[in-house]
């Protein structure tokens, strides 16, 4: 599931193999929390807890979640769920004022505003998250200006365009009603200039859903392009054939949307893997609250998969806001690293991630860190009072004012 591979990576960058997940009770929580598991294993993680969130208000529910969180030594807990679930999950969080976590967000509510508020920053500042790839669409501004009312058939049953207008211009198209025309309200011409008022109508700066439906599109436009280039006798369909507009069939046009292969004017690659799956790209997202109080979530990276390079992430640690006092990132281990001298040997009954470390024994040692077992020494030598080498072994000789010696 590349969302979780994603925020795995980010897991990995800092070292976080232990951390607790919650998860939306539907199937995009219920699908990452069978996945998020064996995935994070392979990259030498383990869960400490997996709690479902509730729908609706269940404070009993909520409450023992939340203290699930208090009192586990897990520092970061991976939320994928929806923004309802964070508000009332927040709730509860500041009603027993759990501070000291390091917070991961979903795409489903890393950029929610409604979570970004004074309130709740002491808690939620630092969150690190990833977001649908925000990106630029050539030309969409000047087009959007452009636009007028006349350019839409309203015969059809839309009349969206209208209403849009009448909002923003503050006036009504004729025939206005009579109560508008005595408050002596204004007559909408259809001709009134966009770029002269700002309107989020405009604001092409924040584009995620909007930018991979535009990338859609154009990846239907390459396939088309490709199927209409086809010479006759040099087709990939039976006999060398070639598919046509008139006679075509699904899965000729699906042969040639497969092997798609562009890079847009952003600079992302588009195109899908052996399993008919898109190449994954995530910005990696943080929330900082700047000296001003001013709260943003800013762009500190991107995780994305080539089918080149595989997995891969970008990422600027000096933009990172840090919500500790130490300004670092925490550390979230079950266990720390056992030193050489050592070897791990795991917790009964915990998650593979949590283990002991316990020294050689006498004429066996280990010499790096996280041995999984101590070597002997051989014959001649011994095992070093760190027991991280061996050393040759001392020649003792008797004395001759000794019985043994004199004999």
């Amino acid at each position: 599931m590349p969302r979780v591979r994603a925020m795995i990576q980010i897991l990995k960058r800092f070292g976080w193999s232990w951390a607790g997940l919650l998860v939306s009770d539907d199937d995009y929580g219920l699908h990452v929390a069978r996945s998020f598991p064996s995935d994070l294993a392979q990259a030498g993680g383990c869960l400490a807890y997996t709690e479902v969130l509730p729908w609706g208000e269940n404070w009993a529910e909520l409450s023992r979640i939340v203290n699930v969180m208090k009192k586990s030594t897990a520092r970061v807990v991976i939320v994928f769920a929806h923004q309802i679930h964070m508000i009332q999950l927040m709730k509860e969080v500041v009603v027993q004022d759990v501070t000291g976590l390091q917070w991961m967000a979903s795409e489903a509510w890393t950029t929610a505003t409604v979570l970004q508020t004074p309130q709740l920053m002491p808690y939620l500042g630092g969150t690190l998250g990833i977001a649908i790839r925000r990106g630029e669409i050539p030309g969409l501004r000047e087009f959007l200006s452009k636009l007028q009312p006349h350019f839409f058939d309203d015969r059809i049953g839309n009349d969206m365009m209208r209403q849009f207008w009448e909002h923003t211009f503050e006036c009504k198209f004729a025939p206005a009603p009579a109560e508008w025309t005595e408050v002596g309200g204004a007559l909408c011409t259809g001709h009134e200039d966009l770029q002269n008022i700002e309107t989020e109508f405009l604001d092409v700066s924040n584009l995620r859903p909007e930018y991979n439906i535009y990338k859609a599109v154009y990846a239907l436009a390459h396939a088309l392009d490709q199927l209409l280039r086809c010479e006759p006798g040099r087709g990939p369909f039976s006999g060398s054939s070639c598919a046509t507009l008139h006679t075509l069939e699904p899965w000729q046009l699906m042969y040639y949307l497969e092997n798609i292969n562009f890079t847009t004017s952003f600079g992302d690659q588009v195109s899908f893997d052996e399993n008919g799956d898109a190449l994954p790209v995530y910005d990696v997202m943080n929330w900082m609250v700047r000296q001003d109080r001013e709260i943003i979530v800013q762009n500190v990276g991107v995780v994305k998969r080539s089918a080149v390079k595989g997995e891969e992430m970008t990422l600027d640690e000096n933009k990172i806001f840090w919500n500790f006092q130490s300004k670092r990132p925490p550390v979230s281990v079950c266990s720390v690293s056992c030193p050489p001298g050592t070897r791990m040997a795991q917790k009964k009954g915990e998650p593979s991630c949590c283990f002991d470390c316990i020294p050689c024994s006498d004429g066996k040692v280990s010499n790096t860190t996280d041995s999984m077992e101590c070597r002997a020494c051989p014959e001649d030598f011994w095992s070093s009072p760190a027991r991280d080498q061996c050393v040759p072994k001392k020649t003792e000789f008797l004395s001759y004012h000794e019985p043994l010696g004199s004999a």
